[in-house]
């Protein structure tokens, strides 16, 4: 099972399977994940720009190190991204995340 990013408030292209996130650094086994869709409706575009701006600090990193200039620039072609899901009724969307479970591995030949 392979989950794909499916709004413009995920990351396009970025996908994740149990497997790949057992074989991390989390240490976990037995890993299972479930994907699961939710809408996102706002009033606006703007609303949503906001909401990336002050809620989703990956986006904020994104753009840390540009001028001010170059912060507001980047912003504006977001905004202008984010307007494509705007309609009569606002912004709408919908997006794709996955929750997932795992075991703490337990080893089994451990001596104190």
């Amino acid at each position: 099972m392979a989950v794909r990013a499916v709004s413009p408030l995920g990351l396009a292209g970025l996908t994740r399977t149990p497997s790949r996130i057992a074989a991390g650094d989390s240490g976990l086994a037995h890993v299972q994940t479930k994907p699961v869709t939710a809408s996102l409706n706002l009033p606006n575009a703007s609303h949503a720009l906001e909401m990336m701006k002050e809620a989703f600090g990956a986006y904020r990193a994104v753009v840390a190190d540009l001028s001010d200039a170059e912060k507001s620039k980047a912003w504006n072609e977001v905004y202008a991204c984010l307007k494509q899901f705007e309609g009569v009724g606002g912004f709408a969307t919908q997006f794709e995340f996955v929750i997932g479970v795992g075991a703490k591995a337990v080893l089994s030949n451990v001596r104190f």
